[in-house]
């Protein structure tokens, strides 16, 4: 299944469900709403629920559950305001509204300072576009910031500065491909300098056991320079020199950035089989 169809299917299917009358409770930051959320990407990438939510969500794009109910909100505030005087519900809002004191339109006002418009210069319509997009500006900043300070995030911030969705999940990959892909792009894949974290040991003593150069076992190490995955990486580098140029004379960090923005697909398949090679060798050094 694609993308765009598990899109669809989760904003057709499970969204509506989910999102019923959030227009009037829609305030609130209701925890269950954005794990089925992340459930759902993490289901869709393949990874486990120890995943940086950070990088799930980033890589995605999808709105957030608070956008999706305080978009609901604005709606129905605006359907409230041009609303004929003589209808109940109108009269029941102005009342409401005229409290405006731990009430719904006390909350939908609090909605208004938050993203810093002032609906009196409108007749007290709202654009929902632009509460949309200012909050999700908001979400981006906090998602930039977190991305910059998380530790298990060391290579993800290395090749992502944009939040939006990345091209590669709409490539044909068999799940496994890219659940090992994405895994590498998330820092989870199990190698030593994830594995070793669980073991306690420090960084500088998570070493690769499968080549001689004495090396940590990181992402730019099982990509670049791990002397067991050379004949898939031999092919994979044939394709880079043919892409770009001066490929051969980049930085390491530049080379992990145009092999995972630039040549997702090739990348993914060189992932995924290094790490089977890998795991063949473990299974049979025991």
């Amino acid at each position: 299944m694609g993308f765009k169809t598990f899109t669809k299917l989760y904003e057709g299917c499970v969204v509506p469900i989910m999102d019923y009358c959030s227009a009037i409770w829609g305030y609130s930051n209701l925890i269950k709403c954005d794990k089925i959320h992340n459930r759902a990407l993490r289901f869709f990438l393949g990874v486990h629920r120890f995943a940086p939510t950070t990088a799930v969500v980033g890589d995605t794009g999808w709105i957030s559950s608070k956008t999706r109910h305080w978009v609901s909100m604005i709606r129905y505030w605006n359907r409230l305001i041009n609303m004929d005087h003589d209808r109940l519900c109108k009269r029941i809002f102005l009342w409401d509204n005229s409290l405006c004191l731990n009430n719904w339109s006390y909350e939908v006002n609090e909605i208004f300072d938050y993203v810093d418009i002032d609906v009196l210069e409108y007749g007290g319509y709202c654009n929902v576009d632009t509460v949309k997009d200012k909050v999700e500006a908001e979400r981006i900043i906090d998602w930039s910031n977190k991305v910059n300070t998380q530790p298990k995030l060391r290579t993800y911030r290395s090749f992502k500065r944009v939040y939006k969705g990345e091209n590669y999940l709409l490539c044909n990959f068999d799940r496994s491909t890219r659940s090992f892909y994405v895994q590498f792009r998330f820092g989870i894949l199990p190698i030593r300098i994830e594995t070793g974290r669980y073991r306690g040991e420090a960084v500088q003593d998570r070493k690769c056991v499968y080549c001689n150069k004495n090396s940590v076992e990181d992402e730019i190490h099982f990509l670049l320079h791990c002397s067991l995955y050379d004949d898939y990486r031999n092919a994979l580098f044939d394709i880079a020199n043919r892409k770009c140029q001066n490929f051969d004379v980049r930085s390491d960090i530049q080379k992990l950035e145009f092999l995972v923005n630039e040549m997702f697909s090739s990348t993914a398949r060189y992932i995924s089989r290094a790490y089977k090679k890998r795991q063949s060798m473990t299974y049979e050094s025991r």
